[in-house]
Order: C-alpha cells, then sequence, then structure tokens
C-alpha cells in the first residue's frame, strides 16, 4: 500500500485490486443435481482445462529514495537504490483429456490433469529475486474416461486433477493453492463410486465419494461424428535400393492386376472369409470397394452412403537418410523431407505422380467409421500392397 495515494505528478500510487476467477460463470451444476457440465461431453464444448494461476505482485522493499523534506516522496529527491522484486509466476492450469476404449480400459498408470505449481522466491538469487513475492497455484483439469468395461487399479494418483501448490515467499508467505478439476467416469459394468474416489487425487477425507469433482454414469457410446471414426496409419515405405522417385503403378483396366490392394476379413453369416478389397465379386459381383464405395462421412452429398472404411495415400520427397520412418517430422526440413513436398492425402497411390518433386517414399491411413451400417461385416485388414517402379 502506498504511504501517499498520489504521485507529486498527479498519478495513483494505488495498485490496482485484481479480482480471483469465478467458476460460477461455467456453469456447473451443484454436485448432489443430475450431471450435465459434469459428465464433460466434449462436442458441448464441457471438456476443458483449469484456469491457470495468478502471479503475485512486484513491491520495491529495499529501495532508497533521497529526499530535502523528510517526505517520502518528493519532486525533489531521487532513487538511489532501486529493487522490483519481480514476482513469481502463478503455475499453469491442468490440460483435458478424453481416454475411450471400445471394450475395456484398465487404468495401471496414471492420467495426470493437475494444476502447476505457484512461483518462488530464490534463497541464493539475484537481489532483486531474494524477496519475490510467490504466485498461486493453477486449477486441476478435467479427465473423462469412457468404456463398456472400465477399472482402476488399486492406489491413489490413477486419475489426477488437483490444484497445483502456491509458490512460497519471504517471510513465510504462500501463494493460495489450485482448486480441484473435475473427472467424469463411465462404463457398462457396475461401477462403485466409493472405491474410484480411492484412486483420483484430491481425496476428500469428508466425503468417500469426492462427488465435488467426481461423478460416475452409464456410457452411452455415441456413433456421430468425429466420435465414430478410428483409424490407423503406416510408417513411411520406402523400396530398398537407391534411385531418385517412385512411379506409381495406374490399374490396368484390361486385367485383374491393380496399383494398390488389400485383403479384407469379412463375416458374411459363416466363418470369416479373407478377400481382395478391390478385384473380388465377393457382393454380388462387386468387390467390397465397389460395394462400400470410398466416402467418409463428413464427404457424403444428398443420396449418398458413407463407407465403413477409406483408406489414403500420402507421399513426400526425401532430402537424405531417415532414420526412423515411424518418427519423421515433416514439418522440419532436418528431419528429411524435402520443404513443400509433402502431397495431400489422396485415394490412389498413382495420384501421385502428378506432384513436383515426384515422390519417392509413400505412407497410407485406413479410417473406420463405427456409424455405418456395413462394419459389423468388416473383421479386420491385412496384406496392404502398393505397386511402384522404383526410377
Amino acid at each position: 500500500v502506498a504511504l501517499t495515494t498520489t504521485s507529486f505528478q498527479g498519478g495513483s500510487n494505488t495498485p490496482s485490486q485484481t479480482p480471483g476467477g469465478n467458476s460460477a460463470g461455467l456453469g456447473i451444476e451443484d454436485p448432489n443435481a443430475p450431471p450435465v457440465v459434469r459428465k464433460l461431453t466434449p462436442k458441448l464444448g464441457y471438456l476443458r482445462g483449469g484456469a491457470g494461476g495468478g502471479g503475485g505482485g512486484m513491491h520495491v522493499s529495499l529501495s532508497e529514495w533521497t529526499v530535502a523534506s523528510g517526505a517520502c516522496i518528493t519532486g525533489v529527491g531521487s532513487i538511489t537504490k532501486f529493487f522490483d522484486h519481480s514476482a513469481g509466476a502463478g503455475g499453469g492450469g491442468g490440460g483435458a483429456v478424453q481416454l475411450v476404449g471400445g471394450r475395456q480400459v484398465s487404468l495401471n498408470g496414471r492420467v495426470d490433469a493437475g494444476g502447476g505449481a505457484g512461483g518462488s522466491f530464490l534463497t541464493g538469487g539475484l537481489i532483486n529475486e531474494l524477496s519475490a513475492t510467490p504466485g498461486g497455484g493453477g486449477a486441476g483439469g478435467a479427465a473423462l474416461l469412457q468404456s463398456r468395461t472400465i477399472s482402476l487399479a488399486s492406489g491413489p494418483g490413477r486419475v489426477v486433477v488437483q490444484g497445483g501448490v502456491g509458490g512460497t515467499g519471504v517471510a513465510t508467505s504462500a501463494g493460495g493453492a489450485g482448486g480441484a478439476g473435475l473427472v467424469r467416469i463411465e462404463g457398462l459394468n457396475t461401477l462403485n463410486q466409493n472405491t474410484l474416489a480411492l484412486g483420483i487425487l484430491p481425496t476428500d477425507p469428508l466425503d468417500p465419494t469426492s462427488k465435488k469433482w467426481l461423478s460416475v454414469g452409464t456410457w452411452e457410446a455415441e456413433n456421430t461424428l468425429p466420435d465414430s471414426f478410428s483409424g490407423a496409419q503406416s510408417c513411411w515405405l520406402k523400396p530398398a535400393g537407391n534411385f531418385l522417385e517412385l512411379v506409381f503403378e495406374e490399374d490396368d483396366a484390361g486385367a485383374s492386376t491393380v496399383g494398390w490392394d488389400m485383403d479384407v476379413i469379412l463375416n458374411l453369416g459363416g466363418p470369416p472369409v479373407t478377400v481382395s478389397y478391390r478385384t473380388s465379386a465377393v457382393f454380388g459381383g462387386s468387390s467390397p470397394q465397389e460395394f462400400w464405395g470410398e466416402l467418409l462421412n463428413r464427404d457424403l452429398q444428398v443420396g449418398q452412403t458413407a463407407a465403413p472404411l477409406v483408406v489414403r495415400f500420402q507421399g513426400a520427397k526425401t532430402s537424405g537418410n531417415i532414420a526412423d520412418p515411424c518418427n519423421v517430422d515433416v514439418t522440419n526440413s532436418s528431419g528429411g523431407i524435402v520443404p513443400s513436398s509433402l502431397t495431400p492425402w489422396v485415394r490412389h497411390p498413382a495420384e501421385l505422380n502428378e506432384f513436383t518433386p515426384r515422390p519417392d517414399i509413400v505412407r497410407y491411413a485406413l479410417v473406420f467409421d463405427s456409424s455405418s451400417a456395413e462394419i459389423p461385416k468388416l473383421l479386420g485388414v491385412t496384406n496392404l500392397r502398393i505397386r511402384a517402379q522404383p526410377e
């Protein structure tokens, strides 16, 4: 607090008082009410991280001022020593995470969405750091766990949403701790909130259910975009030997040879059958690709139907040896990729022949759509192959 409220220049010496955050605007219902926001539904915007902690205030303790009249601040004085003691920062807020398992989630490790600790003063630091005021801890984030069968291994801290501790300052001063975040656990098996609460941090010693931040319910799986999509992406593929580029083969219209293919494992009412995705006539004379089409749900026009599986391909030009084809930074030229050579995703590898520079590596992505009525027929994919000629 300033000894005089107004400086000799006429400005105010009184620091502003910044209020703390208020979670009331988030609309989080009472723990005893039916959960709405507490369900943490991502598409409704309810799965969100915690707020960061407030930073400490700066002060000028130990600074010195020469004066002629004995007043603390006059127009004729000057600063002889100035220490600003810049404050410690507030801790970062915890993040937000959704963990979904189609069949089972058994959490034996830790999901940590806890808030960060507030900054503290340094006992061995420079003079301007010795009296830094501490920052507040960040608030905990949010964790949403969903599966048909879900369980947490015994022991505390399987899911962490506790707020960060406040920093420490001089003369036993301390920053405020961050508040706890929210946890939502949903399954189709029997879920005991008291048991699950033992694996959550923080724990409430006065409430074994920890219902202030933990809610439990039945998983209602939705087949809506983008929730219904799952996928797999390959590592980069490159034939052995030295060559400058790849020429990807077109489909041969006069024969059964195609530029790329794979085998799909189907459930057609009997034992599983494995057939060619592009050349078999398993669906009344049509291949699976012809029968299902190649459209993602988001690509549909009026009268069109989404495929349960689509395949896309991407190419790039290398600038040197790639040590790990499964770990390539395509945005960094030092990662082995020629700048601007990464192509868009295309439906057929032969489309990659049209790009300059022409790719010498390729990868593929499989996208499954569980909202498709055909998805029960598709049991798996194997043996994807691409025909290309190194040059």
